[in-house]
């Protein structure tokens, strides 16, 4: 009789947990198919954005060469450039997204025709300006030419997007049959996984060997705890109602400087630290004694009185007696004192590179303004014309200062 049973009991796992991996596949098969789909939908929304993206740097671009051709505001010129470069980056990347859809390559390869004729546009209205050509300048902003050109971008987009909202649409209705498939895969292997459970639970006494197996694990649990305590890199800590350690590992220990975690054993850390940290300390431990709150992953920066200060990220928790009672409190702490060097030196750092790359774009500025400057001076033909160049170019390149045109 004994023997039968202790064969049901090892069989009952076995069949038990065949069967549970054989739901677990099916869940598994079923939650891969509704994650693909939902990143299908993602992969969709994202070609929209980045088209939609396109068609607005485009029309910013328009007026900001508009704004340039009717004030000669050098700034609108180089925000026209910049819209230019972005239309042209968000359009690379709606062709990357597309490769597998040839209908929407075509597409995209009309878009992006009519977005380069737009910008040759936009860049002879500027070279018009440039020169001082009033009337072609005028005749190509009347001539309603952008004006189609846009039109037929817009009409392009509409297909584009027409195309991608199709798409979407069959997309979103595979989400919703494998989310529907999903759902019944979890219920289904949820209902049978509580099936198998009380089969084998009825098939087993409850009384065999209960207490031999509670022993080994307390024992094993003992045993993983001191390993974690003893191996852990981080500091574990373990703290009374006094804020008094109580346990402690031996990564906590070296941190603070004793030779063992039993030195540390009934100190607070003002034994360890400064005051003003220890009161810091002190007051976080008493608000969660207070009000049972956790302290997640707070950066700290400790201060010592007789080495460097280090910076750490510490969790703190309330620890409750059986009945549920805070008694204490426990963390984990963790160093990052060379993190946060680090990332001094890569703040500063960037703060000398973003000094150079503005240095370095005045400059470029100022050369592209004195290239101008000779250009138009090199075509005047009479003084008064190089006076009115002078007067143009000067408060651009001396915005600070005052000056004055002597001729002898």
């Amino acid at each position: 009789m004994t023997s039968s049973l202790e064969k049901n009991i090892l069989l009952g796992p076995v069949v038990a947990g065949a069967t549970l991996l054989a739901i677990g596949l099916v869940q598994w098969q079923a939650l891969s198919m509704l994650v693909a789909s939902t990143r299908w939908v993602a992969h969709t929304r994202e070609v929209q954005t980045e088209v939609e993206a396109t068609a607005l740097a485009v029309e910013r671009a328009g007026s900001e060469a508009r704004g340039y051709a009717l004030t000669g505001i050098e700034d609108y010129n180089v925000k026209m450039k910049q819209s230019i470069a972005d239309a042209h980056r968000h359009y690379a990347v709606s062709r990357s997204l597309t490769t597998d859809n040839p209908r929407q390559q075509r597409r995209l390869s009309n878009f992006g025709e009519l977005m380069e004729n737009r910008c040759g546009q936009l860049n002879e209205l500027v070279r018009l300006r440039r020169l001082g050509a009033v009337s072609d300048e005028t005749r190509l902003l009347n001539s309603g030419i952008g004006e189609h050109t846009s039109a037929d971008l817009h009409r392009a987009l509409a297909d584009i997007q027409n195309e991608e909202r199709d798409l979407l649409d069959g997309r979103s209705q595979t989400v919703e049959s494998d989310l529907t498939h999903t759902l019944f895969a979890l219920i289904s292997g949820t209902g049978a996984g509580l099936v198998i459970v009380c089969i084998a639970g009825r098939s087993i006494r409850r009384d065999i060997r209960h207490r031999r197996l509670a022993e080994q694990e307390l024992r094993n649990e003992k045993r993983l705890l001191t390993a974690l305590m003893d191996n852990i890199p981080d500091g574990v800590f373990f703290k009374d109602q006094d804020s008094r350690f109580v346990r402690v590992n031996r990564s906590l220990a070296r941190w603070l400087g004793a030779p063992e975690p039993a030195a540390v054993v009934g100190r607070t850390d003002l034994d360890f630290f400064s005051s003003e940290h220890a009161a810091e300390a002190l007051a976080d431990e008493h608000r969660i004694l207070e009000g049972g709150a956790p302290l997640l992953e707070k950066e700290e920066r400790e201060t010592w009185p007789d080495r460097p200060d280090t910076w750490v990220i510490t969790t703190k928790l309330p620890l409750c007696d059986p009945q549920g009672r805070v008694v204490g409190t426990f963390g984990i702490t963790r160093d990052i004192t060379s993190r946060k060097l680090a990332e001094r030196e890569l703040q500063e750092s960037n703060q000398e590179l973003t000094a150079w790359v503005t240095e370095l774009e005045r400059r470029n500025l100022e050369a592209a303004q004195l290239s101008e400057m000779g250009e138009m001076l090199q075509t005047c033909t009479a003084e008064q014309e190089a006076y009115i160049v002078l007067s143009r170019f000067m408060p651009m390149l001396f915005p600070a200062d005052g000056g004055a045109l002597c001729v002898t």
